[in-house]
């Protein structure tokens, strides 16, 4: 049925033993199973959802230099005053406006606002010996992985000599001179040249004589 998910007999037989001891079945959240409340949403995050995302965004383009105080910054230079002219289209009178005005007045800290990097669920840790970041998409690694790129495959790869071309006249010469019970069985890739010569590449693998 749909908007009900399939339980274990475990489960309900649990639930019964809750009832008739309790009278009511366990809440089904363990958080306030225990009595342990989840944390408010600050109320910036309340009023401007837009907010945690924007922070989320700056710390994973961060991430491998991120400090609190990076977005402390950020966020009193860039996103307050952003804010400011958001809040402004509520009307003077509004709660957005007054909680903008608050940290307008008085810049959020370290404290409130590594509040929210966790409320967000960052952590910040320091860096240990077997640290590592992802760094594939920087800037100078996609410039130095195109160039080796093509040193690989324009310049090295071909000096291999891994690959065969012949004309398809060659190939079925070659073809007729094997025995029946060693031919090439391989397909190889088909191509033409723009003269129109029908050519066939194949690996080295593929057979023996391919290698002389």
């Amino acid at each position: 049925m749909m908007g009900y998910r399939g339980v274990a007999a475990d489960t309900i037989m649990e639930w019964n033993r809750h009832f008739r001891r309790d009278g009511k079945f366990p809440h089904p959240d363990p958080y306030f199973a225990n009595g342990i409340r989840p944390k408010p949403k600050p109320a910036l995050f309340e009023f401007f959802p837009q907010a945690a995302i924007d922070i989320t965004d700056f710390i994973i383009k961060h991430q491998d230099h991120f400090t609190v105080d990076m977005i402390v910054e950020h966020f009193n230079k860039n996103m307050l005053p952003a804010l400011h002219e958001e809040a402004k289209e509520l009307g003077d009178e509004s709660e957005e406006k007054a909680l903008i005005d608050k940290l307008m007045e008085n810049n959020p800290k370290f404290t409130t606002v590594y509040r929210w990097v966790k409320y967000i669920g960052f952590t910040v840790q320091p860096t240990k010996k077997s640290y590592y970041v992802d760094g594939h998409e920087y800037p100078e690694q996609k410039t130095d992985r195109i160039k080796l790129a093509k040193t690989y495959l324009v310049e090295l790869e071909p000096r291999c000599s891994r690959w065969i071309q012949m004309t398809l006249d060659e190939f079925n010469d070659l073809q007729a001179s094997l025995p029946d019970n060693d031919k090439i069985i391989h397909n190889g890739y088909d191509y033409e040249l723009d003269d129109g010569t029908k050519m066939k590449e194949f690996h080295v693998d593929n057979h023996e004589r391919l290698m002389e």
